[in-house]
């Protein structure tokens, strides 16, 4: 079942960092933002859009983040 990660993402060289630790070295020399993405359980991961509630908000990010990349899985888990 997929999860909730926070990373952290510097604004000026858009590196991503999966540990506050990391991204303190960047800090100092940029500022960082901080972003929710949904991981599933094969380490496919989703951003999840704060801004929209509706079609790519948390609940739609959780569900794609478990589902297949290609069509053929994506088929067969809709009917499992």
């Amino acid at each position: 079942m997929a999860h909730i990660e926070v990373w952290c993402r510097c604004p000026t060289c858009q590196r991503l960092y999966f540990k506050e630790k990391e991204a303190l070295v960047c800090k100092n020399s940029h500022s960082i933002r901080f972003e929710r993405w949904a991981v599933g359980k094969t380490g496919k991961a989703v951003k999840i859009n704060e801004h929209c509630s509706g079609i790519y908000g948390e609940k739609w990010a959780l569900k794609e983040a478990d589902m297949g990349d290609f069509n053929s899985e994506r088929k067969e888990q809709y009917r499992g």
